[in-house]
């Protein structure tokens, strides 16, 4: 089945709108979120509860760049403080 063209993603508390590239909290403000952290979220919620290697999502996240994997790290880092997970509390994001 074809990807759909969607616009709009609605998790727990939390809203993107991938057209404005923005994720919104549950309070309706705006967290900001550089564009590959963005670029990373929007990656895994179009893979909900799949288990994905480092180099998919490195490949997926930096398709014309050769990069380490602390920087993956880092940005899940970033992503995971922007998501309110916190060491051993991990919502969202499992690894």
């Amino acid at each position: 089945m074809p990807e759909q063209n969607v616009n709009y993603y609605k998790f727990g508390s939390y809203e993107i709108d991938v057209s404005r590239r923005l994720l919104f909290g549950g309070d309706g403000d705006a967290i900001p979120l550089t564009p590959k952290v963005f670029d990373l979220l929007l990656f895994l919620v179009h893979h909900p509860g799949q288990t994905l290697t480092k180099d998919r999502i490195m490949s997926a996240v930096w398709p014309d760049a050769v990069v380490e994997e602390s920087n993956l790290t880092q940005n899940i880092s970033i992503l995971r403080r922007a998501l309110g997970d916190t060491r051993g509390d991990n919502a969202f994001i499992v690894t």
